[in-house]
């Protein structure tokens, strides 16, 4: 039986704008180049930013939760959703898709598999994202949307906590894939993140209270886990590998879920307060995430006429601010331009 509409919370979209942010952090390549032996602090640093779709994740799973489990149509949910994210997925890969058609696949950082039959290539294309680095999560996400009547069944079960916890288990040992080339491998890796925002939200009014009491102290594990990696791990941030190669546990995975429920645990703490730049950040988190790779194209092409070597931790971080920046200010002018039709072409 449909419920009522659950009430709207500052935290959880203060959230949203704090989800893009990390998913930017990381894109900073190829504007600057940071990367090779590093000092130990940068290390540390990359290790904290790394692997930042994880909030995206959890957010998406709480919000589902929140919003749709209790009212679930999985017709209409999956109309909405494919309008919202297939077709700006579609628009904004059109013009990448046309210059690779017109043999200049560099221009946007595209490899063609030799040998290819043209419809392959095209459908490989679009299955694995390939438009721009990023674009690699809507097809996972679309095929998390197509088996949500399962995942509904799953959050609506007394056993949630524990068919998270039981996925977490291969999540853990599984990695993110390869370049992110693998859809079915990034969903196995992000279904129990999904489900974790999912109970977190079943379970707020428990999880909260002792968040008011633990957010510093998750806040340091997760340093500390940070500080781990950059002393032991051979690359810092993010930890990608082939589905059945031996890798250990992906720690990288564990400090972004306790950094999940640190983040929120502080959002909570100002909910009845509105923090005007992460509310518009919210607002077009998706336009951004749409729109960040022509902007990083962009300016990759310009900049490298003048400043041909941009390497360390302030190119990057300044990288980061001024696509963060443009990125927004053109989601708000395209999304004024298109009027009702913004969120059909770039999501917001």
């Amino acid at each position: 039986m449909p419920s009522s509409r659950k009430p709207f919370l500052h935290s959880i979209n203060h959230f949203r704008g704090v989800a893009i942010l990390f998913v930017l952090l990381v894109h900073y390549s190829p504007l600057a180049s940071w990367s090779g032996e590093l000092p130990y602090h940068e290390r540390v640093i990359k290790s904290l930013i790394g692997n930042g779709t994880i909030f995206f994740a959890w957010i998406t799973g709480y919000l589902f939760e929140h919003v749709y489990v209790g009212r679930f149509e999985y017709l209409s949910f999956m109309k909405k959703k494919l309008e919202v994210i297939l077709l700006p997925f579609l628009c904004m890969s059109l013009i990448p898709g046309l210059i690779i058609l017109l043999g200049h696949p560099d221009w946007v950082g595209y490899s063609v598999a030799q040998g290819l039959p043209l419809w392959q290539e095209l459908l490989e294309f679009f299955w694995y994202g390939r438009a721009f680095y990023p674009y690699w999560y809507i097809p996972m996400i679309l095929v998390f949307y197509a088996i949500s009547p399962w995942v509904v069944r799953m959050m609506r079960s007394s056993r949630l906590p524990l068919y998270t916890a039981l996925l977490f288990v291969p999540a853990l040992l599984l990695h993110r894939p390869i370049n992110n080339q693998g859809v079915l491998q990034a969903l196995l890796y992000f279904l129990p993140v999904f489900l974790f925002g999912a109970t977190c939200s079943v379970h707020q009014k428990r999880i909260l209270p002792l968040l008011k009491r633990f957010t510093l102290p998750l806040f340091l594990v997760a340093l500390g886990l940070a500080l781990f990696q950059a002393a032991f791990y051979e690359q810092p941030g993010t930890q990608h590998k082939v589905w059945n190669e031996w890798g250990g546990l992906d720690i990288s995975m564990i400090q972004k879920c306790i950094l999940c429920l640190a983040v929120w645990g502080l959002l909570d703490h100002a909910e009845d307060k509105e923090f005007p730049l992460l509310v518009t950040l919210a607002k077009y988190s998706f336009g951004i995430y749409f729109l960040h790779p022509y902007v990083i194209y962009g300016l990759t092409a310009g900049i490298s006429l003048w400043i041909p070597e941009r390497q360390g931790l302030f190119w990057a971080m300044g990288s980061v601010v001024v696509i963060s920046s443009l990125s927004l200010l053109l989601s708000m002018l395209l999304k004024r331009l298109c009027g009702k039709q913004s969120r059909r072409i770039l999501g917001a």
